[in-house]
């Protein structure tokens, strides 16, 4: 009977301790978050610090979306650093040489031979860049008319930009004693034309729009039969750093970031609705 009875216990004692064991719930350990350096263009909209000091613009909360998008859907903490650049070209250098945990964030041109220097994301936002004169250039119905108005006129533009590609592209073809003067900021180009009686610059769309916004007593022409509508704006990666597609997976998976209406709130806080409608990625 005692043997019975020790051999019940014994029994009993082994279920109650599977159950416990069951019931007790399971460790978790969190991994550290993953460091990521953001290398980014000081220039609103896309990247600046606001009124209240804090960093703002149209890439700085894509970004955000996209570490809330990581820890959702990939499991994957990230933690950013954001380093500032006030120069394009010495931001895009960075990144191309730089190790594989950044991301390049300065409205970077979507261009061939870049993607054969860095991985850049698909599309974010269209970009339409406008020449620019003073009011004294009538508007140009054909390119004839435009470049017979041009003749003796310098050019502004940013260094190491899309731009420069442009304004370079003119001289060789049709302008050929064409001064060109090169800025750091394209925020600055037009004042700049806004003040000269014979000078002309490509800006983006975006720019010029802010610009009449702010300086609703001047006035610079926009030349609409030379505008480019043909480039997109992306963020920069390390050709080591897998990122990039979790990038892409991010701004196209299913419908895609770029449809949603965070996206569409994004662009409205920052641009306005006036342009939105040019200049949003949804249809690329």
């Amino acid at each position: 009977m005692k043997t019975r009875v020790a051999k019940h216990l014994s029994l009993l004692v082994v279920l109650l301790s599977t159950f416990l064991q069951a019931k007790e719930p399971p460790v978790v350990e969190y991994a550290k978050p993953y460091n990521i350096d953001i290398l980014y263009l000081n220039r609103a909209p896309f990247a600046f610090t606001n009124e209240d000091g804090k960093l703002s613009g149209i890439e700085i909360e894509i970004l955000e979306a996209f570490s809330i998008w990581l820890a959702s859907e990939k499991n994957v903490s990230v933690k950013y650093s954001y380093k500032p650049y006030t120069e394009f070209e010495t931001l895009y250098k960075t990144i191309v040489s730089t190790n594989i945990s950044s991301i390049a964030a300065g409205t970077i041109t979507i261009k061939p031979e870049r993607l054969e220097e860095a991985n850049l994301s698909s599309p974010y936002l269209r970009n339409v860049s406008v020449l620019i004169t003073p009011e004294n250039v009538p508007a140009a119905k054909n390119f004839d008319e435009l470049y017979t108005s041009l003749k003796g006129y310098s050019a502004i533009t940013t260094k190491g930009s899309v731009h420069s590609k442009y304004v370079n592209s003119l001289k060789q073809s049709t302008l050929n004693n064409l001064e060109v003067t090169e800025v750091n900021d394209q925020m600055l180009i037009p004042g700049l034309i806004a003040k000269q009686d014979s000078a002309f610059a490509y800006v983006d769309l975006y720019n010029y729009w802010k610009y009449i916004k702010s300086n609703p007593e001047k006035f610079i022409r926009v030349q609409r039969v030379a505008n480019i509508s043909s480039e997109n704006f992306g963020f920069a990666f390390s050709k080591k750093s897998k990122l990039s597609k979790y990038f892409d997976e991010f701004l196209l998976d299913g419908f895609g970031f770029t449809s949603t209406i965070t996206y569409y709130h994004i662009l409205e806080k920052y641009l306005g609705p006036e342009i939105i409608s040019a200049l949003k990625a949804q249809d690329l």
